[in-house]
């Protein structure tokens, strides 16, 4: 199975915490993560790991309710984790990343953002060699607030990835306890890799 990296931009957003990372969570304690999965939390802020997890803990707690993490299941979960600050304008402030990426494997930026950030995140990890092994973006729908803006975004994605290569697939929601999760389908994030995520599209690196 192919080994994978995933690059969230945006990490200490409330899409993230809301709705990104509880299904993450959610499909480790199901055992549907690969074993070999590494996450990336990419953000603005200049915080260490140990800073951001037990900030990420209390708002994903907040909106997971009975469904949050033990203390155990939050060590072993959180184990995956590495933090990485970027202010996401700035090139010079890619280098730590470029040295955390691994290009044997995988990389799966997950753009967590204002789709106003996409194309200088693209710029930027172009710019700074962070695109150089098999590179994937994963952005939401809708991307723009209107159909001009959509052909704007979509335009400055393909000037870094094919997007002849893209695909989509549905979403899957469970609502729980009055609580509403994101997950992925069966075949989780490796699915990702291969081209097949839910409510979606991925772009692969030219």
């Amino acid at each position: 199975m192919t080994a994978v990296d995933l690059i969230i931009f945006g990490a200490s957003g409330d899409l993230s915490a809301r709705k990104l990372f509880p299904a993450l969570f959610q499909l480790e304690r199901l055992n549907l993560l690969q074993k070999d999965l590494r996450i990336a939390a990419v953000a603005r802020t200049k915080q260490t790991l140990d800073e951001f997890l037990p900030v990420l803990k209390d708002k994903m707690s907040s909106y997971m309710g009975d469904d949050a993490p033990s203390e155990d299941e939050w060590t072993s979960f959180t184990q995956r984790f590495s933090y990485v600050a970027v202010n996401f304008s700035e090139p010079d402030e890619y280098g730590e990343l470029r040295e955390w990426l691994d290009d044997e494997r995988v990389s799966l930026f997950y753009f967590a953002t204002p789709p106003s950030l996409f194309a200088p995140i693209c710029e930027h990890l172009s710019t700074t060699n962070c695109l150089a092994g098999d590179c994937r973006i994963v952005v939401e729908k809708p991307i723009g607030e209107n159909l001009a803006s959509s052909i704007n975004v979509n335009e400055a994605l393909s000037r870094y990835f094919d997007e002849r290569r893209s695909t989509e697939s549905t979403t899957i929601w469970v609502k729980k306890r009055s609580k509403i999760y994101w997950f992925c389908d069966s075949r989780t994030v490796s699915s990702i890799a291969n081209g097949t995520t839910p409510a979606l599209i991925t772009f692969r690196s030219r």
